[in-house]
């Protein structure tokens, strides 16, 4: 037996052995404050932001230049969902996730939502301009927003060193799968996200009083139904 064949088989005999040591939390943890063996259960909101179109920008100009443009979106997305209160916990090639607590989690990632598709639009514009090669390939910023409510499990994983928390449950899995969905709208909420937004995130301020979302109906995700609302709205917060 190899020593990484034993290394591996000792860590799987742990890892599945041992019980968790469950504990409530009311604040996003961070990896130094979830320890191996400890599990942290949240009730949160996940927002998931991610660029679309990375794989053909990357294939159609210079790789730094791609790289800029990624870079630009990612850093717009963070801080719009820092200013909205939000955590950032996971980055995934050219996607972001934002963690949302606190009784009003539903709106702020709402918020968050309305805002970074507020400034997509904006580099749209902006970004032919400065970037003489995405001007000259006609391409566009695009992206895809999932936001989804519930209660998570929050646990390490990995090594010691090379490791980070990971999110397990409905809410952070359905809020990814909603990033992905190109179905004619940038942003993506289920029902229990989209009832748990105030009227200002859930309708304009004008008085016609319009939805900013729209009912999609039914999805199915591994199986599971899940009712989803789509929107376009851009707000600058």
């Amino acid at each position: 037996m190899s020593d990484l064949e034993r290394d591996i088989l000792n860590r799987l005999s742990t890892l599945l052995n041992h019980p968790w040591e469950v504990r409530d939390g009311r604040v996003v943890p961070d990896s130094k404050t979830v320890y191996d063996k400890q599990a942290v259960k949240l009730d949160a909101t996940y927002l998931y932001a991610d660029m679309a179109g990375s794989t053909e920008l990357a294939q159609s100009i210079d790789a730094e230049v791609a790289a800029r443009v990624m870079r630009v979106y990612l850093d717009m997305a963070v801080r719009v969902i820092r200013y909205n209160e939000g955590d950032i916990r996971s980055f995934d090639g050219d996607r972001v996730m934002g963690i949302f607590v606190g009784w009003d989690k539903e709106s702020r990632a709402a918020k968050a939502a309305l805002g970074i598709e507020y400034w997509r639009g904006f580099l749209d514009y902006l970004l032919p301009t400065r970037l003489a090669e995405v001007k000259a390939i006609g391409w566009e910023l695009k992206h895809g927003v999932g936001i989804d409510t519930g209660e998570a499990l929050l646990v390490r994983a990995g090594i010691r060193g090379n490791d980070d928390l990971i999110s397990i449950g409905r809410a952070p899995n359905i809020a990814a799968k909603l990033s992905g969905l190109r179905e004619g709208y940038s942003l993506y909420a289920t029902d229990d996200a989209y009832y748990g937004m105030d009227t200002e995130t859930s309708y304009e301020d004008d008085e016609y009083n319009q939805p900013r979302w729209t009912w999609l109906g039914e999805r199915d995700f591994g199986g599971r139904k899940v009712t989803v609302y789509g929107s376009n709205y851009g707000w600058e917060c």
